[in-house]
Formats: structure tokens, C-alpha cells, sequence
């Protein structure tokens, strides 16, 4: 009888795999972060485009720690905030009229900052809150 030899059974190498998932790993990563998705521009059916609406003066609300500012006067002690905005707001309908600009600082509990942006509300304003940023400008809020 004839002997059977022992057949070895080829192996594929695994060595440089590693090394090509971690180029396309590396690959993915850069490829990624490479650009920011801004989105696209949109003109909405039935809305005017922004270029096209005259410039319009916000009231706007400072917060201080002992102090309420509307406009740029003082709100005095025996005077309604919802009253005060609600003279300011008279008389305007288009909603981009009656956005009211809310900012406070830093020492502004948030319990007085609710008050105002609940007057706000009450008076048929629109709160947009200020946020101040390290360059130290203001920019609507979310």
C-alpha cells in the first residue's frame, strides 16, 4: 500500500491586514472632518425674503442685577413691566416687529430672567435672549 503524505493547508497571511484597516480607519477619519455640512439656502413658499423687509427697531431688555433697563430707560419700581412692553408693542402686527431682545448679566438669577421672558409673553412680544460670546458681541440665541 502507498502511504498518503500529509497535505498542509495553505493559510492566507494576516499580517498586513491590520495595517490596511487601520489606513482605512485613518482614511475615513480625515475624509469626514474634512468638510462642514452648512445645508442648503431655502426660500419658503409664503414667507418674504429678509433682503426684501425694511429694518426694523427691536425693543430691547437689559436684566441687572438691580436694575431693569427697557429700551435704554430705567424700569421704575411702581411700573407694570407687561404695561411698559405692552406701549412699546402697540400698534405692531408683523411678527419680526415684535421681537423683543432680552439680555442679562452674568450675576442675573434665572428666576428673574424667566420673570422677564414670561412679561414678555404675557405683553404679546417675542423673546429672542441675547448671548454674549468671548469676543464680547451679542448674538440671538437659540
Amino acid at each position: 500500500m502507498r502511504k498518503l503524505k500529509k497535505r498542509e493547508l495553505p493559510e492566507i497571511p494576516l499580517a498586513s491586514t491590520a495595517d490596511v484597516a487601520f489606513l482605512l480607519l485613518i482614511f475615513f477619519l480625515v475624509a469626514a472632518s474634512a468638510g462642514t455640512d452648512r445645508g442648503l439656502p431655502l426660500d419658503l413658499p409664503g414667507t418674504e425674503r429678509s433682503k426684501d423687509l425694511k429694518e426694523v427697531e427691536n425693543l430691547e431688555i437689559t436684566i441687572k442685577p438691580d436694575m431693569l433697563l427697557v429700551g435704554a430707560k430705567p424700569l421704575e419700581q411702581d411700573e407694570d413691566l407687561v404695561e411698559k412692553i405692552r406701549f412699546h408693542l402697540e400698534g405692531k402686527i408683523n411678527p419680526e416687529e415684535r421681537v423683543v431682545l432680552i439680555q442679562a448679566d452674568d450675576a442675573v438669577s434665572y428666576q428673574r430672567w424667566t420673570e422677564v421672558v414670561s412679561a414678555v409673553e404675557l405683553a404679546g412680544g417675542i423673546p429672542a435672549p441675547q448671548i454674549e460670546e468671548a469676543g464680547g458681541e451679542a448674538s440671538p440665541g437659540p
